[in-house]
């Protein structure tokens, strides 16, 4: 979860591609980019013959669209990543945006638990969070959020990293690891920093201390 432009998307691409790279079977689904857009991203850091074949895009707009290319291919994917949940329609029509997207979240929560795959899903935090170490409380739209997911990890910035920085296109972002459902959790506080680097142009993450040595 992070606020928009934070690289919620660009996230979610690295963590696909790396593990499409070691042979894992990837869908990653988009509501927001086209196809098009997310070859665009990828090209900025593979060769099209070092794109990954296991690495699938669907573009689905409805969470029916996602059960049904994952029912046709169960077998086939090894982790399922959604870009992003507040755009995402549900399978019951409504007018709400809050009932919207407590629905979407529970049947994200249902293919994920009918399936046994791993869903990692993009999500907004609320305005409030701008400027701000974000919670739980600050998800978007939906309490069932934070009910549902298992893992929440949080990515946000902090001024005095922009301010420190010497290159406008990395950024410093701070992970936050706000629930985990089985084991601990980790926030940045006083006394410890936990971040990764973030290279815009090449939609990249890198540990702080292997990009120091860049």
């Amino acid at each position: 979860a992070g606020r928009p432009s934070i690289g919620k998307s660009a996230f979610l691409q690295f963590v696909g591609l790396t593990n499409a790279e070691k042979g894992k079977k990837i869908l990653f689904v988009s509501a927001e980019m086209s196809e098009e857009m997310i070859i665009g991203r990828i090209m900025a850091t593979h060769q099209p013959e070092t794109i990954p074949s296991t690495f699938n895009i669907l573009i689905a707009s409805d969470v029916g669209t996602i059960e049904a290319e994952i029912n046709k291919k169960a077998r086939d994917f090894d982790l399922v990543l959604v870009d992003y949940i507040q755009i995402l329609k549900s399978k019951i029509k409504t007018r709400d945006l809050y009932e919207r997207v407590t629905n979407v979240s529970g049947e994200l929560k249902e293919i994920a638990t009918k399936f046994n795959l791993p869903l990692i899903c993009a999500s907004q935090f609320s305005r409030k969070a701008e400027g701000n170490q974000p919670n739980l409380a600050d998800l978007k739209e939906s309490g069932a959020l934070e009910q549902d997911a298992d893992v929440v990890i949080s990515l946000w910035k902090n001024k005095e990293d922009d301010s420190l920085s010497l290159d406008d296109s990395v950024s410093t972002i701070r992970v936050d690891l706000l629930k985990n459902r089985n084991g601990w959790t980790f926030s940045n506080g006083d006394t410890k920093i936990y971040s990764v680097m973030f290279k815009k142009p090449e939609f990249r993450f890198f540990d702080v201390a292997s990009f120091q040595k860049m």
